[in-house]
């Protein structure tokens, strides 16, 4: 009979340390979860961010042409001296 109590006290120490372990296992999973969720918060952010300075840089670009495609046609019509100071 002692035998058998010692038996199931070992079986319940193991059991108890296999629980430990598994804790521990998803402990570490929701960290990695947490720092995943919050990168991916992240990434979006600094992609919504970059979307809007490629609009505003998009727009300058736009806003520059249009400055050089006047001058250049300015200029079309004006003599070579004159264009030359424009």
């Amino acid at each position: 009979m002692a035998n058998l109590i010692n038996e199931i006290a070992t079986a319940s120490i193991e059991q108890a340390q296999g629980i430990e372990q598994i804790n521990k296992a998803v402990a570490d999973m929701d960290k990695v979860v947490q720092q995943n969720a919050a990168n991916a918060e992240e990434s979006a952010s600094v992609s919504e961010e970059m979307s809007a300075q490629i609009y505003a840089m998009t727009n300058i670009v736009r806003s520059l042409a249009a400055i050089i495609d006047g001058r250049s046609s300015a200029k079309e019509g004006m003599p070579l001296a004159a264009a030359r100071m424009v």
